[in-house]
């Protein structure tokens, strides 16, 4: 059982190694990945279910539970890629995720508590990137003598559109973070055309772009670390 239990949550990280790496790199991840990863792990994680219903009969609820908390977060993710708030990557990483590993197994004394694996790695996966967002956005407005000072220092970025142009990850603040684009000229089309109509020393607002699926991997190596060394 142990074996099995290691192999799932190894597979699922490199799973996730691997989209972060395509996001970051091509801003694109094949869908196949994550169709081919659920078609694999879906009959080992109903097989290490069903023991775990047998063995730990009196835990069944618990499993409910965390298999529904799992379930919430899915569709969570699905209605704000819906909204356009999401890539389709996020929602596959969360999909693939509670297929793979629905949920932890940890035992305090001579009892077993079950921990829902994607609510707990979205949650982590978003507050890291809400650190990350705020301490980006506050160090570059203190950096630039046109930045957001006080309260909005960790809001939003507000910077000359010749000094956006060299930054990586960041949007103009106010546009649809998914709508379609090139990839020879994401992240900065938009940038440049409002640098064009604008001139180059007009001040504007954005916010980081960073892929949440990046930050959505961070949080399952934390859980996966924190399981190893419980």
């Amino acid at each position: 059982m142990v074996p099995l239990k290691l192999g799932r949550e190894l597979f699922l990280l490199a799973i996730l190694l691997i989209a972060s790496y395509w996001d970051l790199k091509k801003r694109e991840i094949n869908p196949d990945l994550w169709y081919l990863s659920a078609k694999i792990s879906l009959p080992f994680t109903i097989y290490g279910t069903y023991l775990d219903l047998k063995t730990f009969a009196s835990a069944k609820e618990l499993i409910k539970v965390s298999i529904l908390l799992d379930l919430v977060i899915t569709f969570l993710y699905l209605g704000l890629f819906l909204l356009g708030f999401m890539g389709g990557a996020d929602v596959g990483a969360v999909v693939v995720t509670a297929l793979t590993i629905p949920y932890l197994k940890i035992r305090i004394e001579h009892t077993a508590f079950f921990i829902p694996v994607a609510f707990l790695v979205a949650f982590l996966g978003s507050l890291l990137q809400l650190l990350w967002h705020a301490v980006m956005v506050c160090s570059l407005n203190l950096r630039f003598p046109e930045g957001f000072r006080g309260i909005k220092c960790p809001l939003r970025l507000r910077v000359k559109i010749k000094r956006l142009l060299k930054l990586r990850w960041w949007f103009l603040y106010g546009g649809k973070f998914f709508e379609e684009f090139s990839l020879e000229e994401w992240p900065h089309y938009r940038i440049a055309e409002a640098m064009k109509s604008k001139g180059p020393d007009a001040v504007v607002e954005a916010t980081p772009g960073m892929p949440h699926i990046f930050f959505y991997m961070l949080g399952y190596i934390i859980v996966f670390v924190m399981n190893i060394f419980r």
